[in-house]
């Protein structure tokens, strides 16, 4: 349990708060306790295979069979929905969405329905991980394009 008091613009305090559960933001243990809070997270699952960056939190899971993807994610997620509720952590769904990548030979004729919560997750065509952009068909052209426009930027400002 912590105590946290803010001090806001023109040098008044807050009242101080107690915090109860979660990390205080803006502390500067802030980013350690949160990963510490949120490092059992994998757990939650035996098939998913979880990346946690700072706040970011990606997962993946590798199988030929597109049901079988459909099927185990629309359960992993639960799963993990619930790891979430029980830690006291919010899920925000509109910021949420699934990429199938797949070769560019091979069309995917499956449309996937995952959900949450009786919600439904968006469907993408890309993904940005870390500063790279993945597209669906792992096409990189519009991301060397994009690339290469920033490069052009860049140069003819030096």
């Amino acid at each position: 349990m912590f105590t946290l008091f803010v001090l806001c613009k023109q040098g008044f305090f807050s009242d101080y708060q107690t915090v109860t559960c979660g990390v205080p933001q803006g502390s500067v243990l802030g980013p350690l306790l949160f990963l510490l809070y949120i490092n059992d997270m994998p757990k939650c699952s035996n098939i998913l295979e979880f990346h946690l960056l700072a706040d970011d939190t990606n997962f993946f899971l590798n199988n030929p069979s597109m049901l079988y993807l459909e099927t185990n994610l629309n359960v992993e997620l639960e799963k993990v929905s619930q790891w979430l509720f029980a830690n006291k952590l919010f899920l925000d769904i509109e910021k949420i969405s699934f990429v199938v990548f797949d070769s560019p030979q091979r069309r995917i004729a499956h449309k996937f329905n995952l959900s949450i919560s009786n919600m439904s997750v968006k469907s993408d065509n890309q993904v940005e991980y870390l500063v790279l952009i993945f597209y669906s068909n792992l096409n990189w052209k519009p991301y060397l394009h994009e690339l290469s426009k920033k490069f052009k930027r860049y140069w003819s400002t030096i």
